[in-house]
């Protein structure tokens, strides 16, 4: 499972390079996240992606200022 996770975000790293967005990190974090809530459904999770409770994504200064003109 972690090679997938990796992958995933390098892969999502370099199409938000090319899109110059961070939309396919946080689809691939998205993804992700319920992947996890599959493989271990008995762990309680502290933070739910869907309409509650986010953990605040990081937004490098480059990525932002490309964001706040698009």
């Amino acid at each position: 499972m972690s090679a997938i996770i990796i992958a995933s975000v390098e892969g999502a790293v370099i199409m938000c390079r090319a899109e110059q967005s961070i939309a396919p990190l946080e689809a691939v974090a998205t993804e992700i996240h319920d992947q996890l809530g599959h493989a271990l459904p008995d762990r309680p999770t502290p933070v739910t992606r869907h309409g509650r409770d986010r953990l605040p994504i990081y937004h490098p200064p480059s990525l932002r200022s490309r964001n706040a003109h698009a």
